[in-house]
């Protein structure tokens, strides 16, 4: 996943460290091939580091580069990598392949010399890389960088000259609105895709409403009844608040994924968080009016329209509130052990102070 979400970006330069690991020979060079077809497609520079690399999967690359103690001692095509070891006196074996050719030249075990050369050939890192920095090969490196540099330069003056205000935004290939349906749309396959954990929070939540109504069940309609409707009205907007509590928890489960995919230019945080509320008004509404049907019929509350839909609006709006405010929490605060103290201190403080 993390590899298609770098391929899709179209970054202009994109780094892959070591990710044939485990793959055989055949799915290695088809994966290499892909790197090989995005690279001429899109433009962009394509940068893998690989291990045990076949002969098909180097003449893939247009340049190598060969370190050795943190040092550079070779970089440039390759096709010419053999011959520039070859001619500082290193010999390749029969049917060894060019990188495992260019990896043993730097271990004194495997490098195998040749004859007459034993006293000018390099062996340090050192030596290496001050080899390299005087060579033909360096400086062609030298001038394509000074020549890139110099078509960069008119493309950049080519740019502000035709520069305007949309320009100056983040690079995303979108706009806000089309991020938010995408999101949503992101958001709708996820909860389709785990039906079991939303079907499973409607049924204990239907089997919690009866067990609360049954404790408020058919509230006498004298004084003496009074304090109880205020109790049984507070406990349904106080049981659907607690349940936003299990937002924190994804919140800070899904925060890596957001900020990988911000700094990717994928969408705004902003549409992540307006397609969760889009995704949420239809749950919640569910969830609430499982929850106040059921109490609200069992308590035998005021049996009008009017009354009833005046419950369900304001136990909707609080419960969404609440649903956000947590989410706000869990975006602010570092942990989840301090969003979860700061959320236990915000509910008392909202049940004391607000009525």
């Amino acid at each position: 996943m993390s590899i298609a979400e770098a391929m899709i970006t179209r970054a202009s330069s994109q780094f892959y460290d070591n990710s044939t690991k485990g793959l055989d020979a055949s799915s290695a060079r088809e994966y290499v091939e892909a790197l090989r077809v995005l690279t001429n497609m899109t433009s962009i520079c394509t940068m893998a580091a690989l291990y045990q690399v076949g002969e098909s999967l180097y003449e893939l690359f247009d340049k190598v580069l060969v370190m050795d103690g943190g040092k550079c001692a070779y970089f440039g095509d390759t096709k010419h990598a053999v011959e520039y070891f070859k001619d500082l006196g290193f010999e390749s074996p029969d049917r060894w392949t060019s990188a495992d050719f260019l990896t043993s030249v730097f271990d004194q075990h495997e490098r195998q010399i040749a004859k007459g050369a034993e006293d000018r050939v390099p062996r340090s890192p050192a030596a290496f890389a001050e080899i390299f920095r005087n060579s033909e090969q360096a400086k062609k490196n030298k001038q394509e960088v000074e020549d890139f540099e110099g078509e960069l330069q008119g493309m950049i003056e080519e740019r502000h000259k035709n520069q305007t205000k949309h320009s100056k935004k983040k690079n995303y290939t979108i706009s806000w609105p089309q991020q938010v349906l995408a999101c949503t749309r992101r958001q709708a396959l996820i909860m389709l895709g785990d039906p079991q954990s939303t079907f499973g929070k409607w049924a204990i939540i239907l089997f919690q409403s009866f067990i609360v109504g049954s404790l408020f069940y058919s509230l006498p309609k004298t004084s003496s009844g009074v304090f109880q409707r205020g109790g049984v009205i507070f406990y349904m907007l106080l049981f659907n608040s607690l349940l936003a509590l299990a937002e924190l928890t994804s919140a800070f489960q899904s925060r890596p994924i957001l900020l990988k995919h911000k700094s990717f230019s994928f969408y705004r945080p902003s549409a992540y968080a307006i397609a969760q509320v889009v995704i949420d008004v239809p749950l919640v509404f569910v969830q609430v009016f499982i929850f106040d049907l059921v109490v609200y019929m069992m308590a035998d509350l005021q049996r009008t329209a009017s009354q009833f839909f005046i419950s369900l609006l304001f136990l909707f709006t609080i419960t969404m509130t609440i649903y956000s405010l947590f989410r706000a929490f869990g975006s602010v605060l570092p942990t989840l052990d301090a969003a979860t103290r700061i959320t236990g201190v915000a509910i008392q403080a909202l049940i004391v102070y607000t009525g």
